[in-house]
């Protein structure tokens, strides 16, 4: 119990200030999405097709924007990969996977091993 104590005695100050950063991040991104979400998905709705005001070129316009911007934490990720592709790549396994040598040329020939079928 004692290694808790220290840990929060040395920690607790920057642990705390990451959290409240981490909410602040979280309740600001959420706040985002919505302030621009549910006008564009109101928009969305109204200028379909069967909507209460059809436009289609309105509509046309504000789904591309709507799936180029679902697109993105894709885009991100993506990214993200590619960059740690050669760190990943270049890291050895800590499991190698099992070899078998296969004999060649092979003792049988193939019209053997058909033969037995």
């Amino acid at each position: 119990m004692d290694y808790i104590s220290n840990f929060i005695s040395q920690y607790g100050a920057l642990f705390a200030q990451g959290t409240v950063d981490t909410l602040v991040m979280t309740l600001a991104s959420t706040l985002f999405a919505y302030l621009i979400g549910v006008p564009l998905g109101v928009l969305l709705v109204i200028t379909a097709k069967d909507g209460l005001k059809p436009q289609r070129a309105l509509n046309t316009v504000l789904g591309w924007i709507v799936n180029i911007g679902r697109s993105i934490p894709f885009i991100i990720l993506l990214v993200a990969i590619i960059r740690s592709r050669a760190w990943w790549s270049a890291r050895r396994s800590a499991f190698p996977a099992p070899s078998c040598r296969l004999p060649w040329p092979p003792s049988r020939s193939w019209a053997a091993w058909s033969s037995r079928a």
